[in-house]
C-alpha cells in the first residue's frame, strides 16, 4: 500500500493505539532495564486493588522495605 504523505499525518503519542506511543513506552522501559537491571518483582495493579484492604496491608510494608533498600 502506498501512503500519500500530503494527505496523511502520524498519530500523536498520546493516542494509545498508535505505534509511536508503544514505541516510546518500549524505549522508556528498555532504558530503565538498562540502567537498573531486570526487575525481580513486577506488579501491575488496577484501581480495584486499592479497595482491597487486606492486600494493601500485605503489600505496603514489602514495597516500603524494597524502596528503602534501593536508596
Amino acid at each position: 500500500m502506498i501512503v500519500d504523505e500530503q494527505k496523511s499525518m502520524p498519530l500523536p503519542t498520546f493516542i494509545r493505539t498508535g505505534d509511536s506511543y508503544f514505541r516510546e513506552k518500549e524505549h522508556l522501559l528498555n532504558t530503565m532495564v538498562s540502567a537498573k537491571g531486570l526487575p525481580t518483582l513486577f506488579v501491575t495493579l488496577s484501581m480495584a486493588e486499592s479497595k482491597w484492604i487486606h492486600l494493601n496491608n500485605r503489600l505496603f510494608p514489602v514495597c516500603m522495605y524494597l524502596y528503602k533498600k534501593s536508596q
